[in-house]
């Protein structure tokens, strides 16, 4: 009786608090963005997309005739932007302003990602992990792992050699199913290559085969941010009075969820971190990363906060990279599958420029315009994040679950308007990048501007994926 009554005065407040939001916006008598009905209360929370939320929100961009629509999650405001000029006017323009990101309730404070770069507020944390990553992960510093990066590839091409047919195979090493889903499915999480070349340079650890410890306990972690970076699969988000609710009381499952969730994305900070600073003290250590850090710092003084950005700044490292690269090398050989004339083009110039006695290194690229024209309308044409920014792109931190996982919502700090449209305060913002570089499922893979001469004399002013991606986002540079 007395958890019915607990539960009942939960339901009761989060109503309540819904309620007053509401009322409160209502005060300003603007029309807010067109979009779909929602329900009392609720608003669109049952109805918004929970998968391929990119093509529901271009339907209904085309539907209601506008580039930017509206969506009532349970009182916060969430608006998505379907062109490239909404995006600049809005994510761009006015960046003093939608910069912030929002905190996710089940994903930073039940789950723990509040570690990763990408899903902290501005403060002195913010600044102090994003100098660390940017110090290693700047355009310029990224050459230092380029040879590691040749031995990995190098290693990947000997398994396409052997086995061609089981390429995603070979991209993914192999897989494991974790149980995890908001619909109850099993859903596939690879190990993959490129993870395992992320861990070596981050951590200067090289992975086992097959179960390797870290490479467990991160994908479970990546797991659960395909599952709750998804603005909307849960109420808690919309409602943070419902994280008190105890683990046992009905309808608290997803309190459960973020418990089990939150030991492994905890093992993906604390595990290969802990491994590295032994290494140091035992003085055993491979050069990586994260040593490299670790060893500057002055051992006189305390170094918790030093080392608690550090250690998000390495985290970070590797959960916005691993399956980003999974999921561009996937999109490449669909590519070179549907369109053969591509690949016979990329074919010949690397013949005629490489040979057949040696393989292509990274100082080829300038040589080869086609092959890195390819690579870019990779990015283009199957964007890792349909609802955001390219990941990894500028050493970026954006994680991905291949194409399950959203963007990471910017929020508006004050009332806004745009096109007669009022923005409240505390909207959450995407933009919907597959649609402006997309467009269509009809739209074919075109390599051709990217190895124009223009094109390689001015790569950003063009509009180069590998540099800026399809929409403008921000000016919160990347980590």
């Amino acid at each position: 009786m007395m958890s019915l009554s607990l539960l009942g005065g939960f339901i009761c407040l989060s109503v309540a608090i819904v309620y007053l939001r509401g009322f409160s916006r209502r005060r300003y008598k603007l029309q807010l963005p067109p979009g779909p009905k929602g329900w009392p209360i609720f608003g669109n929370s049952f109805d918004a997309p929970k998968e391929f939320e990119w093509l529901k929100y271009q339907q209904w961009s085309t539907e209601y005739d506008s580039p930017v629509i509206h969506l009532n999650l349970s009182g916060t405001p969430f608006i998505v932007l379907n062109t490239a000029k909404a995006a600049q006017d809005i994510l761009e323009k006015r960046s003093s302003v939608t910069s912030d990101r929002a905190t996710g309730v089940m994903l930073n404070d039940l789950i723990g990602w509040d570690f990763n770069i990408a899903f902290m507020g501005y403060g002195e944390r913010w600044r102090a992990a994003r100098r660390a990553f940017h110090q290693h992960f700047r355009p310029d510093a990224v050459v230092d792992y380029l040879p590691k990066t040749t031995k990995w590839v190098r290693e990947f091409a000997k398994l396409l050699l052997d086995k061609p047919d089981d390429f995603m195979e070979h991209i993914n090493q192999y897989a494991k199913f974790f149980d995890f889903s908001l619909r109850g499915k099993r859903v596939l999480m690879p190990h993959s290559i490129p993870g395992a070349l992320i861990m070596d340079i981050v951590y200067g650890i090289e992975v086992q085969p097959k179960h390797d410890p870290y490479i467990d306990s991160a994908e479970a972690a990546l797991q659960s941010l395909a599952v709750a970076g998804n603005p909307g699969n849960f109420l808690v988000d919309t409602v943070p009075a419902l994280k008190y609710l105890p683990d046992w009381l009905p309808g608290a499952s997803f309190k459960r969820m973020a418990k089990e969730w939150r030991i492994h994305t905890t093992a993906m900070i604390e595990r290969p971190f802990n491994a590295v600073k032994a290494a140091i003290r035992n003085r055993t250590v491979t050069p990586s990363v994260l040593a490299n850090m670790l060893e500057r710092l002055d051992p006189y003084v305390d170094n918790t906060f030093a080392e608690d950005c550090l250690r998000a700044a390495a985290a970070t490292a590797y959960s916005g990279g691993s399956h980003t690269t999974v999921s561009v090398l996937g999109s490449f050989f669909l590519a070179m599958v549907l369109y053969p004339d591509v690949q016979a083009k990329a074919r010949a110039e690397i013949d005629r420029i490489i040979g057949r006695d040696r393989l292509p290194e990274f100082g080829d690229e300038e040589s080869m315009p086609y092959v890195s024209a390819i690579v870019k309308e990779t990015w283009r044409w199957r964007p890792v994040l349909p609802l955001g920014e390219y990941p990894l792109l500028e050493c970026c931190s954006r994680p991905s679950d291949l194409n399950v996982l959203g963007a990471v919502p910017h929020r508006l700090i004050r009332d806004d308007d745009y096109m007669g449209y009022y923005l409240p305060a505390g909207s959450l913002i995407v933009g919907n990048t597959w649609y402006v570089a997309f467009k269509s499922i009809q739209t074919p893979f075109s390599p051709l501007l990217y190895s124009s001469p223009m094109f390689m004399r001015h790569p950003i002013s063009q509009g180069d994926p590998s540099r800026r991606g399809a929409l403008p986002q921000r000016r919160r540079i990347h980590p």
